[in-house]
């Protein structure tokens, strides 16, 4: 079933008996070592999303004599929103393999990297960065913001932030 529901279009359910005879069924492995023994030889089943060489489905094994009408309605009012959440699920985690993969990069980077927001708030420090600012060394941490012991540091960090408000207002 689930191999041949690889090949329905996107968003579609049908009943295993479309998919594949059910004599034919019966003498693959997988009903022979797996379903049989619950009895299930049919299915409808759902083609959810393809991402790559990925496939995502539903398979809802039954017992052969059991009407599906109200399970397949039931799946084809609910697919848009399996594919919904596996879509967003998989961009979830895409993102959160980049923002490991960043932090990787600033972690190892040879340089203090500290990312403000426009009050110098410390957004972000990579962990050299962080190490300087427990160390109370040129920096320190007062009201949750970055002050810099150098007043002519201090007076390019606001120039800075500043700078970056406005372009952000214009943009």
């Amino acid at each position: 079933w689930s191999r041949r529901g690889h090949e329905m279009p996107i968003g579609r359910v049908a009943h295993s008996d479309e998919l594949i005879p059910r004599d034919e069924f019966r003498e693959t492995p997988f009903y022979q070592h797996f379903l049989q023994p619950w009895g299930f030889e049919v299915a409808l089943i759902g083609n959810l999303d393809r991402h790559d060489k990925d496939h995502m489905g539903i398979v809802c094994p039954g017992p052969p004599d059991l009407d599906p009408g109200d399970l397949h309605e039931a799946i084809v009012r609910l697919t848009p929103h399996f594919q919904r959440a596996a879509r967003i699920s998989r961009r979830i985690g895409e993102a959160d393999l980049r923002a490991v993969a960043a932090t990787d990069v600033l972690d190892n980077s040879p340089y203090c990297v500290m990312a403000l927001g426009p009050n110098l708030e410390l957004l972000l420090a990579n962990s050299k960065a962080q190490r300087l600012l427990d160390r109370g060394d040129g920096f320190q941490i007062i009201d949750s913001r970055v002050k810099a012991d150098d007043p002519a540091t201090a007076r390019k960090l606001e120039a800075m932030a500043v700078a970056t408000a406005k372009s952000e207002a214009g943009s």
